[in-house]
């Protein structure tokens, strides 16, 4: 019985290790454009409370994650002031 334990144990970690590795070898795509994702875009704060008014217009919160090509350079990133 315990040999029977040791022969399925050590045949699941070949298993799991054949395809670990075979996961390994399938290389993702290479980002070729800048590419922007929204993840979330809100009037809300994290309790569900309405922002507070602006001055002008309603207020909105976006989070944005953006993929760059590898070895991009970007320009200086500044704010008008």
């Amino acid at each position: 019985m315990i040999l029977l334990i040791i022969v399925a144990a050590l045949l699941l970690a070949a298993v799991i290790l054949i395809l670990a590795n075979r996961r390994k070898k399938e290389k993702p795509m290479p980002v070729t454009t800048v590419k922007p994702f929204e993840l979330l875009r809100t009037d809300r704060s994290w309790d569900g409370a309405e922002l507070p008014d602006y001055p002008q217009g309603r207020p909105e919160l976006a989070a944005v994650r953006i993929e760059f090509p590898a070895g991009q350079k970007l320009g200086w990133h500044h704010h008008p002031v």
